[in-house]
């Protein structure tokens, strides 16, 4: 009697199996470039002036309005802060070691610049 049970329990289950209805979902996945993304709040960048900044795109904005000297604070030759952040926060570890080479703050923003321009074709 045991096996017959069974038997009935599993050919119940297979029926309620076949008329559940399962949603048709399509669901879609856009990859978008991280360089054109922002960084978690805890991955955002501050200056030294407090400033904040969540994006590539903000960095650009302010390399333009940035002293010579705040640029020195965060680039020379014993570190370059916006170069480890793009690479580690935006895994992009090839913008990163070209931004370690320029040490000038109008070198770096045309660099970004063209970066983003090209990551922004390659996301259409």
């Amino acid at each position: 009697m045991a096996k017959s049970k069974k038997k009935a329990m599993k050919s119940a289950a297979k029926k309620a199996a076949k008329k559940a209805v399962k949603p048709k979902r399509k669901v879609y996945v856009k990859i978008k470039s991280q360089v054109l993304g922002e960084a978690p709040q805890e991955a955002e960048f501050y200056l030294s002036d407090g400033r904040r900044l969540r994006s590539v795109y903000e960095l650009v904005d302010a390399l333009e309005s940035m002293s010579d000297d705040m640029f020195r604070e965060h680039v020379n030759d014993g570190k370059n802060d916006f170069s480890n952040w793009v690479g580690d926060v935006f895994k992009a570890p090839d913008i990163a070691k070209e931004m370690q080479r320029i040490q000038d703050r109008i070198e770096t923003q045309k660099l970004l610049m063209r970066k983003l321009i090209e990551a922004a074709k390659k996301a259409k």
